[in-house]
C-alpha cells in the first residue's frame, strides 16, 4: 500500500501576516507548506529536490510575492526555467503595471494574481495549477 505524498508548496511572502494567513489555508487544503523568507531561500530548496531527486521534497508549487527585498520575484521562475525546471510558479502583486503581467505571461507555467484576491479563488488557482503539473508529469513519465 503507497503512502499519498502532500504536494510541496514553497510559499515567499514579504508580509508575514499575509505568508501566515496563506500558509495555514493552503495545510488546511492538505499541502505540505514550505515557508520562505528569501528568493535565495526559494531557490535552495528547488536545487535540493534536483541534487538528491527527492519526489517528498520536489515542489509541486512555488507562490511568491513580486516585490522582494532580494529583487525582483520574476527571477525565480525564470531561473527554474533556465534549470530546466518545470514546477509552476503563482506570483503574487499589488495592483501590478501591464508591462510585469506581460513579462510574467511569458514565462511557460507562470500566473500572475493581482494583491487584495478573493482567498477561494488563490486557493483553486494553487490547486488548478498543482493538478496540471501532476498531470504533465505524470504524462512525461508514462512516454
Amino acid at each position: 500500500m503507497s503512502v499519498e505524498v502532500p504536494p510541496v508548496v514553497i510559499l515567499l511572502q514579504s508580509d508575514p501576516h499575509l505568508r501566515r494567513l496563506l500558509a495555514s489555508q493552503l495545510r488546511r487544503c492538505r499541502y505540505a507548506v514550505v515557508e520562505a523568507s528569501s528568493g535565495n531561500d526559494v531557490i535552495e530548496q528547488v536545487v535540493e529536490s534536483l541534487v538528491y531527486e527527492d519526489d517528498c521534497k520536489r515542489p509541486s508549487l512555488v507562490i511568491s510575492d513580486i516585490q522582494l527585498d532580494s529583487g525582483n520575484g520574476l527571477s525565480i521562475p525564470q531561473t527554474m526555467r533556465v534549470v530546466k525546471y518545470d514546477v509552476p510558479v503563482l506570483l503574487m502583486a499589488v495592483f501590478p503595471e501591464p508591462t510585469i503581467e506581460a513579462r510574467a505571461a511569458q514565462i511557460q507555467g507562470c500566473q500572475l494574481i493581482s494583491i487584495p484576491f478573493d482567498l477561494l479563488v488563490f486557493l483553486e488557482t494553487a490547486r488548478a495549477m498543482i493538478s496540471s503539473a501532476r498531470r504533465n508529469l505524470a504524462l512525461r513519465q508514462s512516454s
